[in-house]
């Protein structure tokens, strides 16, 4: 008898759909959030404007930390509402690195 078991890298990250950073301390960063027990860190997290500039990148960070969040600035002038795009690569406690993309609205 055989038995085969395959096991699936499954991680589970969310990057809210909007934010606004206007200093109410209610959703003032974009911020890459992930169970700690699926997600051992970020990898990178960049965020581009709609033309693709590159406007926010961090680094090897730990998940669910707001301190690496984006706060809608690119070199210290707050951007216009709109949509931004992000890409994010996380490594999971496996060693197995996803990535995760999609947009963002920037509110004022």
């Amino acid at each position: 008898t055989t038995l085969n078991v395959q096991v699936e890298d499954a991680v589970e990250v969310f990057v809210p759909t909007a934010f606004s950073p206007n200093e109410d301390r209610v959703n003032d960063r974009l911020a890459v959030y992930a169970n700690p027990l699926l997600v051992r860190k970020v990898l990178s997290f960049k965020v581009f404007d709609r033309w693709g500039a590159l406007v926010y990148q961090a680094d090897n960070f730990l998940p669910n930390d707001e301190d690496y969040g984006w706060n809608g600035t690119f070199l210290g002038q707050l951007l216009q509402p709109g949509v931004f795009t992000y890409v994010t690569q996380v490594e999971s406690v496996s060693g197995a690195v996803h990535t995760f993309s999609g947009d963002v609205l920037l509110l004022r």
